[in-house]
Parts: C-alpha cells; structure tokens; sequence
C-alpha cells in the first residue's frame, strides 16, 4: 500500500486528490509519545517513604550551617514537585497536540508527511 501510494504520488503530483471524504486526521492516530523522565522521578528518593525518613536523621553536614535532618525533606519534596509539575505539563501538551489533526485535501508522499508530522511536533515541544 505504501508503495503503491508513493508511486502514484511521484507520478500525479500535482493531480492527485483524495477520493475519500476523510480530509482530517488526528495526530494522535499515528503519532505516538513516550517521554522518558529522569530516574530520579521514579526513584525511592521522591517517595514520601524516603521524605518522612529523613527528618529526624543522625546529623550528616552539607555544610557547617545545614544539617540534613532539617533540610533533606524540604530537598526532596521540592525535587518531588518538580519531577510531578514535569509529568504535568508534558500530559497536558500532548492531550491539546492530541487534538490537533492533520488537514489535507491531496495525498501526500511519505517525505511530506513526515515535513508536516515534524513541523507540528517541533512547535509542541517549544
């Protein structure tokens, strides 16, 4: 089928329209995402397990002023935070490219709907 469609679109170029009423398709019908994170956000350290067992630790210093009984569990749920405000945000942006589609009234060679594929992921990562 690719083939076919490829030949077909290398010799009708400029003529070849889609016999179909279908001139949408959504993205997220053949583009797919899988983010891969840090480790340490899927890491025991962002676990409330580990965060509740830091306060009250022997004292270990970071610096002379610091101690990590006081500081760790503020450490560690910022790292939290921020590990969950990531996931977040990049659900959220790949729901709304989810609901964009791809609109075109000719067919298009493979070259072109990987140019058009990328373009719109290039603007969904900025």
């Amino acid at each position: 089928m690719y083939d076919e469609g490829t030949a077909a679109t290398n010799k009708y170029p400029l003529t070849l329209k889609c016999p179909c009423n279908q001139i949408v398709i959504p993205y997220g019908s053949f583009i797919s995402f899988s983010p891969e994170y840090h480790p340490v956000c899927s890491s025991l350290f962002i676990s409330d397990e580990w965060i509740i067992s830091t306060r009250g630790r022997t004292s270990i210093d970071i610096y002379p002023t610091v101690k990590f009984e006081e500081s760790g569990p503020y450490f560690f749920n910022t790292l939290a935070a921020f590990c969950s405000l990531t996931q977040r945000t990049l659900s959220d942006a790949w729901q709304i490219f989810n609901r964009s589609s791809l609109i075109t009234v000719q067919a298009l060679s493979y070259e072109e709907l990987i140019d058009r594929s990328n373009t719109t992921l290039q603007q969904f990562i900025r």
